[in-house]
């Protein structure tokens, strides 16, 4: 199978006025604001895309992903309510191709793109010096498509 894969670029920075004494943002390819899009194209129906959220921390405490994969990123079942706890497993994210990395900087997720729909999600963090305690981030994903009918 092929895989289209990309980096987004998760921005952390310091904002006393924010819940938290933090902002979150997103750049790179496919994102506008707070959403990102992903489309196949003519990518066969059972490809996938693969994203790798890099932390690009501007903040004067060190973020991190967790280090339990199934809390680095919750999925909801709907476009209209972000996770606020662990939800069950979205099959479009299944959570064995959810990884983390050792220095926990980035987080790589597969997203299957099977059908068009729009997620709520939420990116959680944990800041170094306290790891008990997770802060969300909670964009969008947007599936576009699933592809054609053909395989590799």
């Amino acid at each position: 199978m092929g895989n289209a894969r990309r980096t987004i670029l998760v921005h952390i920075w310091d904002d006393p006025e924010a819940p938290n004494g933090i902002q979150f943002g997103m750049s790179g390819f496919g994102v506008q604001k707070d959403e990102i899009t992903c489309a196949k194209g003519t990518m066969p129906h059972g490809d996938s895309n693969s994203v790798t959220f890099e932390i690009n921390n501007r903040s004067d405490r060190s973020w991190l992903f967790p280090s339990d994969e199934s809390d680095a990123m919750w999925v909801s079942e709907n476009g209209s309510d972000c996770p606020t706890h662990r939800p069950p497993e979205n099959p479009e994210f299944p959570l064995k191709d959810i990884k983390v990395s050792h220095d926990r900087e980035q987080l790589t997720v597969r997203n299957r793109n099977s059908c068009k729909a729009t997620y709520k999600f939420a990116l959680n963090f944990v800041d170094g010096d306290d790891q008990k305690h997770l802060y969300s981030f909670d964009p969008i994903w947007n599936n576009q498509n699933g592809g054609t009918g053909h395989t590799r």
